[in-house]
């Protein structure tokens, strides 16, 4: 968190030599539990560092999310090596078993690719290979949705056939499915036309056809609140299409769309031009004229408006 904090903060660019032997050593240490060693990895949410921001400064989410991944390739490359070993070495073929320690083994070796798989990008390795060998002999959907994950962030080419895949092995399970449209509304590689294209496309699919109130989570929700990268363009495009989905789903379901409104109601923490551009769309909203009394009195409260 300090790290990520200092780089936003324009007080360094990378992390501290000292720092990164300290973490190399850490994440071989076998006397600490591949659970504990799992959480000293893994980065802060936008939503837990962007609390403690606020409370002391206006957010640049487009600096929080620049820093959060500086951090994150500096982890992936300073320890490449150990990447893969730690992988395999926790990737060893037993059968799935539901208890903590085979849960935090778990946990240590999906984190373990995921560093591999983005360490890729900076020199060659055989990341994207044990990723689909997970998908494909995954006896588990940890272990599956977790390949998947990995693949739509870091191979978005070759994620496409199991993208495919994944949909038409669970299409008849509602819930995971909800997960299938998730990992792809989260995607935060590529520019934001392509995200929305992608967005257009999963909101045409035919899953998403009278969508209830999971489906919209899955989705429009979790684009909007768990996509940092992408919703949050300076020139307001993110929140533009949440005003449109807010405005959309308020004439089907005003329960729904009322805690979809809630997502920028924070925008006076935000800096410019974030700030601007989400009060801009919240007005969008306010003067719609067919809007129910639950989003209006989300959005009025926001602005202030009595």
């Amino acid at each position: 968190t300090r790290a990520i904090l200092k780089i936003m903060r324009g007080q360094t660019n990378a992390l501290d030599d000292a720092f990164i032997k300290v973490l190399a050593r850490l994440i071989e240490d076998a006397s600490l539990s591949p659970a504990y060693r799992g959480f000293l990895f893994t980065l802060p949410s936008f939503s837990s560092l962007s609390q403690r921001v606020q409370q002391t400064e206006l957010l640049d989410p487009q600096a929080w999310f620049n820093a959060r991944e500086a951090v994150a390739k500096a982890l992936a490359q300073a320890l490449a090596p150990q990447w893969p070993s730690i992988y395999q070495q926790f990737n060893h073929g037993q059968s799935y078993v539901y208890n903590g320690s085979a849960a935090g083994e778990r946990s240590l070796k999906i984190l373990a690719l995921g560093y591999w798989a983005k360490s890729e990008a900076m020199s060659p390795s055989n990341a994207w290979n044990a990723v689909r060998a997970q998908y494909d002999k995954a006896d588990n959907m940890t272990d599956r949705y977790s390949a998947l994950s990995i693949a739509i962030q870091n191979f978005t080419e070759q994620s496409d056939a199991l993208i495919h895949d994944f949909y038409e092995r669970f299409a008849t399970e509602a819930l995971v499915i909800d997960k299938w449209f998730t990992a792809q509304a989260t995607r935060h590689t590529g520019e934001f036309a392509q995200m929305h294209e992608t967005l257009t496309q999963l909101m045409a699919h035919p899953a998403f056809v009278n969508p209830n109130p999971n489906r919209l989570r899955s989705l429009v929700f979790a684009f909007c609140n768990a996509n940092p990268r992408h919703f949050h363009q300076a020139d307001g495009a993110g929140y533009q299409f949440w005003a449109q989905q807010v405005l959309d789903i308020d004439a089907k379901n005003p329960q729904v769309a009322s805690r979809l409104a809630r997502t920028c109601e924070h925008w006076r923490t935000f800096a410019e031009p974030y700030q601007t551009q989400m009060k801009t769309a919240l007005e969008q909203i306010a003067q719609a004229s067919t809007l129910s009394q639950d989003t209006r009195e989300i959005v009025n409260k926001a602005l202030h408006i009595q």
